[in-house]
């Protein structure tokens, strides 16, 4: 007797041919040029590893570490990264467009070169990071930490950096462009190289008698802030 294929017998053939690639991917071990994009890595612990071209576009990562691994070149974009450990890691050029999440940290991370335009990453921590040349552009950094990170030449062009923290940070050539930085935390910070700042955004950021200021700005009457 002849078998009888119905076209909902192809149509269910066809979607499991489709999905056997994708669901090898999320499988693959951590490699060089991985591809996990779109899968769930959450709760992982990868420390030491070589990632460097993975893949992690829209790859939901929540309470994964990869602290002390080498993520150059790697693409985040539209990741959802929640209390992620990039602590002591290498993601120099690493593309973080679009991604989105928070309480995330990059301590000590290098980052030279990442791309975290459009980027949406609240409570983030930077500190001690490297992050030469950077783009921030259009981001949402709310209440992130960047004490005593390398920020210089970094593009800060419309971020929202309200409540941020940049005491003891590197600020040469840093573009302040349209940045948001109310209440952000300025105290003893050395500003005479940034470009672009106003004295609007002194206003109604917060400072102290340490914090330097570029010619022609003053420091308001209201430092310190009253928190």
């Amino acid at each position: 007797m002849k078998a009888i294929v119905t076209p909902v017998a192809l149509l269910i053939a066809a979607t499991a041919l489709a999905a056997t690639p994708a669901m090898a991917g999320c499988n693959s071990s951590p490699a060089q040029g991985v591809d996990w994009s779109g899968c769930y890595k959450e709760r992982l612990i990868i420390k030491g590893q070589d990632l460097t071209g993975a893949n992690l576009s829209k790859t939901f990562l929540a309470g994964t570490t990869f602290a002390g691994s080498t993520l150059n070149d790697v693409n985040f974009t539209g990741a959802e990264i929640i209390r992620v450990s990039f602590r002591e890691t290498k993601l120099e050029k690493a593309n973080f467009q679009f991604a989105y999440g928070s309480r995330t940290t990059f301590r000590k991370a290098d980052l030279k070169s990442a791309d975290f335009r459009k980027a949406e990453l609240q409570r983030t921590n930077f500190s001690g990071a490297n992050m030469q040349s950077v783009n921030m552009a259009k981001g949402d950094f709310y209440r992130a930490i960047f004490d005593g990170a390398s920020l210089d030449d970094v593009n800060f062009d419309r971020t929202n950096l309200s409540r941020s923290s940049f005491k003891g940070a590197s600020l040469k050539n840093v573009d302040f462009d349209r940045t948001f930085l109310y209440k952000a935390h300025l105290e003893g910070t050395d500003l005479t190289g940034v470009k672009n700042l106003t004295q609007d955004q002194i206003d109604i950021a917060c400072g102290d008698k340490t914090t330097r200021l570029p010619a022609g700005l003053t420091m308001p009457a209201k430092w310190p802030c009253e928190e």
